[in-house]
């Protein structure tokens, strides 16, 4: 048996987006403003119910600027990590 549940919403401009399911249940999205700033919104679902999610704005998440290319994994039961390039 496959089980598919997808969401879908918009939150902005903004470029290159990576979501992040944390282990408090929160959902974290870092993303890429124009100028390349690397900025962050966040969530946490009532109930686990994913359907309504309203996400709250964290502002400038790095120092780097001029930010491109990211890429961030997570590792189970330890957390997240991140890579990009940056011009300054």
């Amino acid at each position: 048996m496959r089980l598919t549940f997808e969401y879908t919403g918009n939150l902005g401009q903004g470029l290159s987006p990576q979501c992040l399911h944390m282990m408090d249940n929160g959902i974290r999205v870092i993303y890429l403003s124009a100028d390349g700033m690397v900025k962050g919104k966040e969530a946490y679902p009532p109930l686990g119910i994913y359907s309504s999610l309203t996400f709250k704005d964290k502002g400038r998440m790095a120092a780097d600027l001029g930010v491109s290319k990211p890429s961030l994994k997570k590792v189970a039961h330890y957390g997240a990590y991140g890579f990009w390039s940056s011009d300054g």
